[in-house]
Parts: structure tokens; C-alpha cells; sequence
């Protein structure tokens, strides 16, 4: 029987997603307004509070629209808004891509580009897209490869090669880009 960690996954940094610096217990502290989307659910109340009006089940889903639009596009966050994969963001998350593509005599950051068919399109040449479509707690198997009674230095040793042997066995499993992010200090590990 598979574990639950094995299942598909992919890297990417969603909206939402966002380490509260750790200073104790692992605790969501709503008045933050930076929840992981796994949060959500279990923050209902104080959300509507602040006065969101969707559903927070609906924001937990990665895999379901609205959270399945999010992407990370080259360390910044973007969104898919059409089917064939066009994409939205932030002019600085795109300058650089923008500037690559321009042509000999254009200036695209100044004059702008507007393609009326999809082969007017320009490609950037090594962009990549991350979209993430689960994230699962593996705290417990990360955690159950330390030695409790073993120096500090052997026990970061453990979790360094834990955390690094689990996104590389759900990668190579569903050839996938997998890895698992430390958050609160090593209170949390997530499978992304």
C-alpha cells in the first residue's frame, strides 16, 4: 500500500503560501492575513470575520479552481487565465521575459505587445511554470528519521537527508518536481 506522500505532487508557490516566522508552538494565528491554503478550513470563522464571502474548502483545493489558476512563474506568482495557458502577472516578474523576446528596434516595456492570433506569440526561451497541485504535512516521516538522543549536528544531519530522500523518491516515483519545505523553524514539514 502506497503511502499518502507518494502521490502526485509538484513544486510551486501558491498566493496563499507563506511561512509565519515560528517563535512557539505551531499555531495559525488569523490576525496574520498570510495562511497556507491547508489553513483555511480551520480558520473559517475568523476569515469571515474579515469578511472573505467564498468558501475556504474552495481555496484548500489545489487541484480545483480558483487555486489551480496559481502558479509560480520564475520566483513570482502568476495565474492562468485561459485554457491555452496565457498567463497574468506582475510587469517586474515579467521585464526580464518581456526584454528576451523583444525584437531588433522594438521596445516592448515601452511600447507595449498586444498578439492577435497564437501565432503571433512569442515564446520566452527557458521559462518554466510551477504549478502546485498538493501539499501534504510529512512532519511525522521527517521526524521519525531522527535519532533522539543523537548530537544536534546528526539530527540535522537526519532531517537534511529525510527531507531530501522523500522529494526525491515522489519525483522519481511520478516524474514530477517534488520537494519538501521546512516552515516554523522545523515545526512543519510540507510535500510540495
Amino acid at each position: 500500500m502506497k503511502s499518502r506522500f507518494t502521490q502526485i505532487h509538484t513544486t510551486a508557490i501558491a498566493a496563499l503560501l507563506c511561512a509565519i516566522p515560528f517563535a512557539g508552538p505551531v499555531t495559525a494565528l488569523a490576525d496574520e492575513g498570510m495562511w497556507r491554503p491547508d489553513q483555511l478550513p480551520e480558520l473559517r470563522k475568523e476569515l469571515r470575520a474579515l469578511g472573505l464571502k467564498v468558501n475556504p474548502n474552495t481555496l484548500s483545493r489545489l487541484d480545483q479552481f480558483p487555486m489551480n489558476a496559481v502558479i509560480s512563474l520564475g520566483g513570482c506568482t502568476a495565474s492562468f487565465v485561459s485554457p491555452e495557458g496565457l498567463v497574468v502577472t506582475n510587469h517586474h516578474c515579467a521585464r526580464e521575459s518581456t526584454s528576451s523576446v523583444s525584437q531588433e528596434g522594438e521596445s516592448l516595456l515601452d511600447d507595449g505587445f498586444y498578439a492577435t492570433t497564437m501565432a503571433e506569440e512569442r515564446r520566452v526561451p527557458d521559462l518554466y511554470i510551477d504549478q502546485m497541485i498538493l501539499m501534504e504535512d510529512v512532519t511525522a516521516h521527517v521526524r521519525g528519521a531522527v535519532t533522539a538522543m543523537a548530537s544536534q549536528e546528526r539530527q540535522a544531519e537526519e532531517r537534511e537527508a529525510r527531507v531530501e530522500a522523500i522529494g526525491d523518491s515522489t519525483s522519481a516515483l511520478h516524474g514530477l518536481e517534488c520537494s519538501v519545505t521546512e516552515l516554523y523553524n522545523g515545526g512543519k514539514y510540507s510535500l510540495y
